[in-house]
Order: structure tokens, then sequence, then C-alpha cells
């Protein structure tokens, strides 16, 4: 490689293609790392527009001699998405749907479209592409063709390679070939080798090759239903024909790089049922998978009791359907267009269980409630070993994560490798696709610990060999990467990895298409891991606490008791990349403002990245920390939904990284305009009030909105809610001069801005809900919660408000007192927020006595308590939940208790976060922005005939901003029901 500059290189790329190139240092890093265990700077980073950019950039890069390394979502386990040259992310631009055929049954796409997406797509021609990996939220077809990805379904539908009809690749030449089945000798043949071109050169090599050895590549590849270790030889020359899009399959941008493919696509079925077995006995389950094949399922998926017994704790759920002792549990899936026979085929296995006697306890479901309530119960057992701490080991770390071998040996595998891992006294954690005899094993390891680092290498022999000694491949759908490159020879043998060698030869002769992945090592690289005994990391001056007792909202998502350092917070982060497919399809809400914006930044993966690339760059961060592009990145990217919190995989609060990060900036440069406005947002407010209705009218006048917006921030387009002259304290006073209770129960309202000072009328609609369950209210002195402040880089000024207001509701709290929340966004900072920055007996003992409104009453209803006297609401509605009500886990309370109401008839509108962002949409420059990322859900409000309710005042208002129709809040159904 040519010593070239990242900005030299960047130069020369922005004159030869249209699409984005990144050469900033603090840019590279976002792409540093995947969904592997990596940190790997690149020279530079392209996002291609066409075919034409990419062509371009694989001659600049043949030229100067620079590796080139294509990537997706991002979400490869052994680090095929990194590299030290150029990084090629289609996923912004080149990611459409360039045809559909129903008839035909194919689709043509670009590789960087996300299955999910793609997914999405063809449901509305009743079609699917169905390998469907757990990934398929986040990974693209690119990706899944490079990796031969599999999945669930195999066990009925094969894999990616089974479904590739033609490719259009470049080569290192920078030549475009079209990849497709030819039969040898045919007339299309000879007339493509007669013209001479690297393609004829390639396909005449091929033939040679793989005639020559034929019958070594049939005796060396392992008969299984998927494998993704090597190149897929054996499936590229049968009956005389040659089919080149094949090769590509598995081969992970080692050959060339996809720009379009051609995929075969199949009927949905139309119906589907589940049926949940649980054995006592590992070979009892190996004994019915067996049996369960033979009729002909869609799936079959095994969970080990290892993460099964590991998560009961936080998930008790799970008791339900798996009883203790459970050795293992399969999950096996039937589906079809006849449910008869799909009745008849459960109805023949759980007859032959029965005769064998294997297993403990079944469930079985046909419709679609009962089955998401089953595989949520695997889903939830799979998505704990991504948080699973012990001792300070993990099992993120993946270096035996896919073994596969023929579904009759899988038991024996098992066994064999719990032996070789308890041998070297590691914990494991299992699951697996058992149809296929593929098993997803991962060890529990600090590889900050020199001990677990050096096992590495001994445990991947040792259990590498005893796959290969069962009939059976290193990897099943994953990949080899740059952890199993080495482990080739042991797979297939010295004579067929050198044929493997000839054929990278042939199509890239260059050697600059992803070297060191699948090929070219003869030791596993564990240089460039982002942990590592020798790993020392910069130490940063922590403005928040990274250190004791966590929230009951936190314990309760990821099971943790203690808070995660900083540092492990940010290695919490596995780099799946969900926090990008999952937003653009509607599966997840995280992260909004990527669902929007589209940029890696955007992403929680991508300003994770960037704060790796602080803890470890050898320059002093402080110049970068202060800078107008930090500021952008940490304050722009980012609107403090906290969904991470609740929908990572890992659980990671990439929100309180965030306001870390602010703080930094902060300290040295001061708030940013518009920010520090909602920091002091008491003091605004109260002269809002003081000079209402004047202040309401200047509110609405052009004039002084471009004043608000020069001196103060704000943005001249983004509407405020209305200024009330009497606040609520004041009008609770009066109220209570006039009104006495006989409420024998008591408990604190926490009122916080809005109602005080621009709705105080509903904070008196709930001080009269709470009367009529019984309670006297009390509302002792208080400050606004205090969120902006921490979330914003004050938490100097945050500690100061929530010291204020802990004191004053701890010694009710301390009575067993509840107090109760209207804002969603004061419930969180009570419950959550307080605690990183007060680590007191006290702040905890408020933390565990809150309640959001709809909560408290729901728990009134739960212990028999609650005043279920309601008035008729005849209304058909939906709701959508404000992202803070979703973070504090009370989803189910909230709209239980308004399905309480008679006559009312509720209903979810989950289109994604409304894009508000507390204080990021009132910021100058951001209301565009926040509009655009709560474009999903403004668009089914206005398609909407029913009335729509919202839990949260800030997402009404942009609610209403964004739809221009009119929007209820939750609690306005509640005032109805009791008639205040």
């Amino acid at each position: 490689m040519l010593a070239l500059s990242p900005e030299k290189v960047a130069s020369d790329l922005r004159k030869r293609i249209s699409g984005d190139v990144l050469s900033e240092a603090w840019q590279r890093a976002l792409y540093a790392s995947d969904a592997s265990s990596y940190f790997i700077m690149p020279l530079c980073v392209v996002l291609p527009k066409s075919k034409d950019d990419v062509i371009e950039v694989v001659k600049y890069a043949s030229e100067n001699g620079i590796p080139l390394t294509a990537r997706g979502g991002g979400s490869s386990l052994l680090g095929q998405s990194v590299g030290e040259g150029i990084i090629i992310d289609f996923s912004k631009y080149m990611n459409r749907v360039l045809e559909i055929n129903p008839d035909e049954n194919y689709v043509i796409v670009e590789p960087g479209i996300y299955k999910s997406v793609l997914d999405k797509i063809l449901a509305k021609y009743g079609k699917m592409f169905p390998p469907d990996p757990s990934s398929s939220d986040f990974c693209t077809i690119g990706g899944m063709i490079s990796t031969n990805a599999a999945g669930a379904h195999t066990v009925k539908y094969g894999t990616t390679i089974d479904y590739i009809i033609s490719l259009e690749v470049v080569l290192s030449s920078g030549e475009v070939i079209r990849c497709r089945r030819l039969k040898t000798d045919s007339e299309e043949w000879k007339k493509l080798i007669s013209e001479n071109m690297h393609e004829a050169r390639i396909y005449e090599g091929l033939r040679k090759l793989l005639e020559e050895h034929d019958e070594l590549i049939r005796e060396r590849f392992p008969k299984l239903s998927k494998n993704s270790s090597g190149y897929r030889l054996d499936k590229v020359f049968n009956d005389g024909f040659i089919d080149l899009g094949k090769l590509f399959a598995a081969s992970e941008g080692t050959l060339g790089i996809i720009v379009s493919a051609k995929l075969r696509i199949v009927n949905k079925p139309k119906h589907t049922a589940l049926v949940l077995l649980n054995f006592d006995d590992l070979h009892k389950a190996g004994a019915a998978v067996q049996e369960v094949l033979k009729l002909k399922p869609s799936a079959i998926e095994m969970v080990d009791r290892s993460l099964i017994d590991s998560s009961r704790n936080l998930y008790p759920e799970i008791n339900e359907f798996i009883p203790k002792n459970t050795t293992a549990s399969l999950y096996i899936e039937f589906e079809g267009d006849d449910l008869g026979e799909i009745e008849k085929s459960i109805s023949e296995l759980e007859e032959f269980l029965k005769n064998k006697n294997l297993v403990v306890s079944s469930f079985r479901a046909f419709d679609l409630a009962g089955m998401k309530k089953l595989w949520s119960v695997r889903k939830k057992s799979l998505g704990f070993a991504y948080k699973f701490k012990q001792d300070g080991k993990s099992a993120n770390f993946t270096f035996i994560e896919d073994l596969v071998v023929p579904p009759d040996r899988l038991a024996e595998l098992v066994d064999s490798v719990s032996k070789i891992l308890k041998k070297h006294n590691l914990n494991f954690l299992i699951s697996g696709h058992a149809g296929d005899g593929n098993v997803h094993l991962r060890p529990l390891l600090n590889l900050n610990d020199k001990k677990d680092f050096d096992l590495i290498p001994i445990v991947a022999s040792e259990v590498f060999e005893l796959t290969k000694s069962l009939g059976g491949s290193i990897s099943g759908e994953h990949g080899d990467g740059m952890i199993r490159a080495k482990y080739l020879r042991l797979q297939y043998g010295e004579e067929l990895l050198k044929v493997f060698l000839d054929i990278k030869r042939l199509l890239d002769p260059a050697n600059i298409m992803n070297p060191g992945k699948k090929l070219g090592l003869n030791d596993i690289k564990l240089e460039g891991l982002r942990t590592r005994p020798d790993i020392r990391l910069r130490e940063f001056k922590t403005q928040l606490l990274w250190d004791g007792k966590t929230s009951s909202i936190r314990k309760l998502l990821s099971g943790y008791d203690k808070k995660p350092s900083l540092v492990e917070e940010v290695e919490l982060c596995v780099g799946c990349g969900l926090c990008k497919g999952g937003a653009l399809v509607g599966t997840s809400r995280m992260c909004p403002i990527f669902a929007a914006l589209g940029d890696e930044v955007d992403s929680c993966r991508g300003r994770i990245n960037l704060l790796r690339w602080l803890l470890r760059t050898e320059n002093s961060p402080e110049k970068f920390i202060s800078s107008e592009v930090y500021k952008e990145v940490v304050y722009e990217h980012c609107i403090q939904c906290r969904m991470c919190l609740l929908e990572c995989t890992a659980n990671v609060d990439v929100g309180k990284i965030m306001a870390e990060m602010r703080a930094w900036y902060s300290s040295v440069k001061g708030i940013p305009k518009g920010y520090r406005y909602f920091i002091e947002i008491d003091k605004y407010a109260r002269i809002g009030s003081m000079f209402a209705p004047i202040s309401n009218w200047m509110m609405k006048s052009k004039f002084f909105r471009i004043l608000a917006e020069y001196f103060i921030g704000l943005d001249r387009n983004r509407n405020l809610p209305p200024f009330h002259r009497k606040t609520f304290k004041k009008m609770f006073e009066e109220y209570s001069k006039t009104h006495n209770t006989n409420g024998n129960k008591r408990v604190v309202f926490f009122y916080d801005t809005y109602i005080n000072y621009n709705d105080p009328e509903l904070g008196i609609a709930i001080v009269k809900i709470l009367e009529l369950n019984g309670f006297q209210v009390i509302v002792p002195p208080q400050l606004s919660s205090g969120l902006p402040a921490i979330n914003e880089g004050a938490p100097s000024i945050g500690r100061k408000i929530a010291e204020f207001n802990v004191m004053n509701l701890a010694p009710y709290a301390r009575n067993g007192i509840p107090i109760v929340c209207f804002s969603p966004a004061a419930s969180l900072a009570l419950k959550h927020e307080y605690l990183d920055l007060l680590d007191t007996d006290d702040a905890h003992v408020v933390s565990e006595n809150t309640y959001d409104i709809h909560e408290f009453l729901y728990k009134l209803y739960e212990d028999g308590m609650l005043n279920r006297n309601f008035r008729r609401v005849q209304e058909d509605a939906h709701v959508h939940l404000h992202c803070h009500t979703l973070v504090q886990c009370i989803k189910d309370k909230v709209l239980g208790v308004l399905e309480l109401v008679p006559g009312l008839s509720i209903s979810e509108l989950e289109e994604g976060c409304c894009g508000s962002g507390g204080a990021f949409s009132f910021v100058k420059g951001n209301f565009e922005k926040s509009l655009k990322i709560g474009s999903r859900l403004f668009e089914a409000v206005k398609q909407s005939h029913r009335p729509v309710y919202t839990t949260g005042e800030l997402c009404r208002l942009q609610i209403e901003a964004g739809s221009g129709k009119k929007i209820g809040l939750t609690i306005d159904i509640l005032r109805k029901a009791y008639g205040v």
C-alpha cells in the first residue's frame, strides 16, 4: 500500500466520484468497528451513489495499491467489514430495489438495502426472500451474500447461496462482470471466452481449476445444509454448469465488489404454527430433532440450559413456559398453505414424543399473539447473552460461535465442546439452529485478563478439530473473517486451500479486495481487538456518576445492580447496528435520528465508536472536544429519547454517554444557545407566565421569533406552548383553601414546568382524579425536573436541582407516600436520571417511590383500590406513547388503565418517535430535522380518521406541528372518565 494520507486519498476521490468521501479522523473512527471485537481505523470512507462511483474507487485503489473493504450494515461478527484501507459503505445511497417481478419470482437490488426493508417491500406482493438471519433488522443484502447468511428457516428454505440468480460485480481491475450460471462449451460460453476479457479468463481459469480438483472438492466439503467457511466451490460447478454468482456467496468481499444482485423470491406461506418443547436431557432433544425433520418443519431452534437459567431472574416470564431443570428447549415451527396439514404434523409430533417419553412439557400456538409470546421467550434469552456479565467476563467475543455438524451429531458436539470449555474453567452460553446442526456457543471471557486472552487459540484449535472430526464446519453462517481464516487449512486441507488461493489470485491479482479476511493468515488475528491485556485507555474526568447502585429501570432492563463505568458502558455496545436498520423499517424506534438523516454518526453505534476513538487516540483530545465539529456531533445527532436503554440488544445507555460528552464540551465552551434556555427553563417560564398574555402574543410575532432565535437560540419556526398567567402552584394554594379532601391516604404530586406555567388547569384536574381515589394531595416545594440540565451538558446545575427536589420529596417517600408525575420526562428524571447525579439513600428512596400518573392509577387497579366509577367515553382512539413512557417499561400499565374506561376502544399508534427530543426541536436549525424524524408518525396521524392521544405534552405539541391535526393527552381521557 502506498503511503498516502487520508486527506490526499479523499481529495483525489472527490474529483472522481459524486458520492461522499469521509477523511477526518473522527469520521473514520465511526467505521473503525462493526459487530466484531475489532477497532481498526480505515484510511478513508466512501459512500458511493452509483455503480460508476464504485468503479472509480476500485480503479483508484488498484492504481495505488490500497485495500478495499465493502460494508453494508456492519453486522459482521468476525471483522469482515473493517479494514485499514478504503471502506465502501453501500447502506446510505446504494440501497434501492431496482426491479421486482412477482410473476417470474425474482427481485433485483443494490447491495446496501437492509433485509428488513426488502422484506417489507416484498410482503406487499405476498413474496419473501427466505434467508432470515437473526440480524435481519440490521444486515444488508450485500453482507448476506458475502457471508452466505442463513438463519432459523434454513432447514426448509436453504441459505442465501440457494437464491442467487446473478450478480453484477466490480473486479479489482475496475471491470464489471455479470456473474451467472453458464453451460460450459455452450454458444454463450464460447462467445464469452473469445472476447479475451478478464471475465473470460476468470470463467476459463475457474473451469480448469474446478475440473482438475472436482473429486477433491466433493471429498473435502462437508455434507451440511449450511456452510460459510472457505469458498463454496461445491456449489459452483455442477452438471456441466459454472455458476459464478455462487462463488461470491461466503466470499466476504475478497473476490470483488457486488453492485447489484438478482435474487429468487418465493410466496409467503398462508399459515404458521409454533410448538415449544422442553427436555431434561440433551440427547432426548437430539432424538426429537431427527423425528421432527421427517415432518418437514420450517424451523427447529434450540436454547440450552446455560442461557435459560442465566436469564430467569431478569425475565421471570420464562418460568411460565420453561420449567426448572430443563436441559434444552426446542422451538418447532410449521408453515404452509394448508392449515390441516400443519395440525396433522403437530399431532404426529406430539404422539411420537408421548410414546417415547422424550419431552418434559410442551406448548403450542396457532395465533400470532400466542406465537409472538413463545418466540419472545427465546428472543429474551438470546438477547440476554449480549448483556450477561459474570465476574468481569462476557460472551461478546465471537470465535467458536458458529459450529455446524450433521443434525444427528449435534448432541455429541455440544457435550464434547462443553467438556473442552469446562476443562479450561470457562462458562458458556448456548443456542442454535438445531434442525441444521448449527450451534452458537459463546464462552465467557475477560479479554483484559491475559490468562483468558491466551486461551483463545488453544480453545479454538481444540473445538475446530472436534467439529471437523464430526463431519462439520467451523462456520455455518457467519463466515471466517480474521478470526477463523487460519483454520481453513484444518477444515479443508492444504491442497484445497491452495485452490482457494488460486481462485483469489484469479479474480483479485492485485490483492486489494478485503485482504486478510478468509485467506492469507497463519494465526488468529488478535491485533486490533478493542479489548486486550495490553490496551491502555485514556482516563477522562467524568461529571456524571459511573459507579454506585443503579436504578430499578436499569436493573429491570439489564439485570445490573451496579452502574457500569464509562468504559464498561461503551464496551457493552457490540456494534450490531440495530440502531440503524431497526429504525429504518420501524421494528424499533432506536435510533430515530438515524431513520431521518441516515449517516453513521446518527446511529448509537457511530457515536459509541467516536468515544472509543477518543479513549484510544494518541493525540490529546482536548482540542477536538472544544471544536465546533464535536459540538455538532454530540448535540445535533442525539435527541435524548433514551430508546437505546430500552431497545439496544445490550441496553447501552447511549443517552447518558452523550450527556457526559456534552458536559465535557460545555465545561470548556459553555452551554450552546438554545439549550441554555431549557437548562434555565424555570426562570424563562416564570417570566413568560408573569407577562402572559403579552408574552404569548410576542411568541406569535414573527419579529419576536427572529429576535429569540438570534439572542436565545430558539428556532423561529418552532411553535411554543402558551403561558398561563396563574401558575399551578398559586392555583393549587387557592384550590386547597376552598376544597377539603376526605382522603385518608396521601400522595405527593410533582407537577414540573409545563403544568406549573403552561397548563395549571390540567394539574388541578389530576389533583381531583387523585382525590376521587381517596388521596389527600401534597404539593411540596419543588423546581422543574432538571432533565435538560442533566442531558444537555450542565450536570452541576442538574445536581443542584436534583438535591433540592430530593430534599423535599424524600421525607414523604421514606414514609411510603408515593410521588406521582404527569410528565414522562419528569418521572424518568426522578426514577433514573437523578441517580446519575446523586448516589444517596434519599435519591434512591425517591426513585423507588415515583410513579407516572397512569402507572399509579393502574397500580391502584391491581391492588383493588381504583375508583372505577367512570363515565362512559364513547371513542375509538389511537394512543402514541412518549419515548420516556416506553423507557420506564410502563406501556402495558398506561394502556391497561385506559382500557378500563367504558365505551373507549384504543389501539397503540406505533410509528416511531415524534422527533421533539425535549430541547432538541426548539433549538435553532433543528425544527425541520425534528419534523423529518417524526414524518412517519405524522403521516399515520394524517391518514387516521380516529382521534389521537399521547402521553407527553411535548409529543402533543410536535405531532400537532407535524400533522396539522388536534392531538389530545391520554390524561384527558381519564379526565372525561372522572368528569373533571
